[in-house]
């Protein structure tokens, strides 16, 4: 993903956020993200959690699995909470895509421009798509990796358990 990562910076947007996202909750933890050393606002927001409901454009492109670019001004805002980030942090245009996993949306990459209402072009989304893909890829096999270091561990444990039961019929030493 390094590769990928100064991909993106060389679209010489403000920002880069990674987010997770949980359908049931409808909650996103930002888990890693990029700042370009030209933006305004060098704030982290790593591990900040958000009520994606109360941001109907990234609700929006997670549910229809699609990009999602919008030109922000003060009358495109659809909540108070989408308002009052938008007007925080200056954002004059933004980019949602999804990282999709097995027809299942897992997160998204979230693209900040707050220099200057940019247009996406169709390049730049394919770029994040493919980045998007390989971010999501990534993510799942780590995931499943720890799945499977658990199950083992847990597979230890209980050999190691029945190893002491068998090796004794003494009640105290069981017990």
């Amino acid at each position: 993903l390094k590769n990928r990562n100064i991909q993106l910076a060389a679209m010489d947007v403000s920002s880069v956020y990674l987010c997770d996202y949980d359908e049931n909750s409808e909650e996103s933890i930002v888990r890693a993200e990029w700042i370009n050393p030209a933006a305004k606002d060098q704030t982290s927001d790593i591990g900040a959690i958000y009520k994606i409901s109360d941001y109907p454009r990234v609700l929006r492109a997670l549910k229809i699995q699609q990009p999602l670019a919008t030109y922000y001004s003060e009358e495109i805002s659809e909540t108070k909470v989408e308002f009052d980030s938008v007007t925080k942090h200056g954002i004059r245009s933004n980019l949602i895509i999804p990282l999709i996993v097995h027809n299942h949306v897992t997160g998204f990459l979230e693209l900040w421009e707050t220099r200057s209402n940019r247009k996406f072009s169709e390049e730049n989304i394919r770029l994040c798509q493919t980045i998007a893909t390989d971010a999501a890829t990534a993510i799942e096999r780590a995931r499943l990796f720890e799945t499977e270091r658990k199950q083992r561990r847990l597979a230890e444990a209980i050999q190691e358990a029945a190893a002491i039961v068998n090796s004794s019929l003494e009640l105290d030493v069981v017990l």
